[in-house]
């Protein structure tokens, strides 16, 4: 199996939710890290789903955060079903499609707009 860097992921932005694939953890607590492109870190803890991913509710950052203007933010998985306060150094493995990453590198894109 093929260990690549980080995992490239496109978000739409100004979304209220942010829908990350870990793979094989679910119904883990994890813990990750989310850094952008200044080094500014922030950390939380979710339950991963049965689809395999977690959710991270976008009122935990500033206002703003993530648009296409904001460059790429690095996710990485420091923790599966330990103590939230424990951070490790070496990031666990994220899969996706079958493939192991260190970390995903997420992007955002505008949306289309939609007449109403």
């Amino acid at each position: 199996m093929n260990c690549s860097k980080c995992y490239n992921l496109a978000l739409p932005e100004c979304t209220d939710t942010l829908l990350i694939p870990i793979g094989d953890y679910s119904g883990s607590n994890v813990t990750w890290s989310i850094s952008d492109k200044f080094g500014n870190k922030w950390y939380g803890v979710s339950v991963v789903s049965n689809d395999l991913e977690i959710s991270i509710q976008t009122d935990l950052f500033d206002k703003g955060l993530f648009t296409r203007f904001s460059g790429n933010f690095k996710f990485s998985l420091l923790g599966v079903n330990g103590d939230p306060d424990r951070i490790l150094c070496d990031p666990i493995l994220i899969k996706v499609c079958g493939v192991k990453y260190e970390c995903i590198s997420i992007s955002f894109y505008q949306r289309n707009k939609v007449d109403e």
